[in-house]
């Protein structure tokens, strides 16, 4: 073999190894790559997870509040408020109740001063205490209650307005906080409500004090206690804040009809809706009854709404629903099954 033939021989192997080499390394690159946006892909995940979970472990609301419709938030600092915000016209309401308020709490459990409803849930089952002050301020009030958020370490809040003034004016007061509360809300649907309120002008908050409104009364309990009872149809006539301009403004023909033996059930399914501005025209018993409430009719923001708070079902689940005849023309069409009752 010539000495020209053996270099070439020797070039070729070079050439060679240096092909695999390269190959190689596009290979460990690709792979690398791979395990990279794994590893990425997961933590993107576990972000949406986190954004789209209740906070600090509080059950989940049955919907997600999007910012079409108005927000009533109950709030626990060193008292009780609830908080209604009015996405569409950009404004807030703050009510503060006091912690005597003598109210029923749904569900066979009596009545209870507000500041007693908590502990009285959580004695019951870990988690049904944001639930059973939810249930009985929306009986009172007779609203929606969307969601619940409790500060645990309130010192630097003695006051509502002092939180919500610091959500308001501190860009970064949202994540700070998330370590300090639990909330049957989302970040997402929080950081949402905290983008809002930062919105509304100074003039257009309000707060109000439960006590210092004509609405209610003292009652001395056999135990001396003295305690607060409000009066529910002073509560509607003061409080029009909680309609919603979207289901106001749609102004659609409304049917409530009572599937269950529960007596009134259908009054406080009309008081709920005309507080939000719905118009009611019929209120009626159904021959039938019905163990999940059923909502059909026009669709609309105000039906999604009104599904949102009676029939909080899935879609594919709707689908498979036999809705009820009636001869009702009435735009949209509320049936109240049983587990409308157990909740009011």
């Amino acid at each position: 073999m010539s000495a020209k033939s053996a270099t070439k021989k020797i070039d070729w192997r070079d050439t060679k190894n240096r092909l695999n080499k390269i190959r190689n390394l596009k290979l460990g690159l690709v792979v690398l790559g791979l395990i990279v946006g794994i590893l990425i892909l997961g933590q993107l995940i576990n972000f949406v997870k986190i954004m789209t979970s209740p906070l600090n472990f509080v059950p989940a609301q049955k919907y997600f509040w999007d910012g079409q419709f108005n927000l009533n938030l109950v709030i626990q600092t060193s008292s009780t408020s609830i908080l209604n915000f009015n996405p569409q016209e950009e404004k807030a309401l703050i009510v503060s109740l006091p912690d005597n308020l003598y109210l029923d709490v749904p569900g066979g459990y009596g009545s209870w001063m507000l500041g007693s409803i908590y502990n009285l849930g959580e004695s019951t089952q870990k988690g049904q205490g944001p639930k059973l002050i939810k249930t009985a301020l929306s009986s009172l009030f007779g609203i929606p209650i969307d969601g619940y958020l409790r500060l645990e370490n309130h010192q630097n809040y003695p006051q509502i307005e002092n939180l919500i003034e610091e959500i308001r004016q501190n860009p970064f007061s949202g994540m700070s906080l998330f370590t300090k509360i639990s909330s049957d809300l989302t970040p997402l649907e929080l950081m949402r409500l905290k983008l809002g309120l930062i919105k509304v002008r100074f003039d257009k908050i309000n707060y109000l004090d439960l006590t210092n409104l004509a609405v209610l009364d003292t009652k001395s309990l056999a135990d001396s206690t003295t305690v607060f009872m409000a009066d529910s149809a002073k509560l509607d006539t003061i409080f029009t804040s909680f309609i919603d301009p979207k289901i106001r403004a749609e102004n659609l023909s409304i049917a409530v009809f009572n599937a269950t033996d529960y007596p009134q059930l259908a009054q406080k399914a009309k008081r709920i809706i005309a507080n939000l501005g719905g118009n009611v025209i019929i209120v009626s018993n159904y021959p039938k009854q019905l163990k999940k409430t059923i909502i059909w009719g026009e669709e609309s923001a105000s039906l999604k709404r009104l599904t949102q708070i009676f029939s909080p079902c899935r879609e594919k689940d709707c689908d498979k629903i036999d809705f009820p005849e009636t001869s009702s023309r009435a735009q949209i069409n509320i049936f109240l099954g049983e587990d409308f009752a157990q909740a009011f």
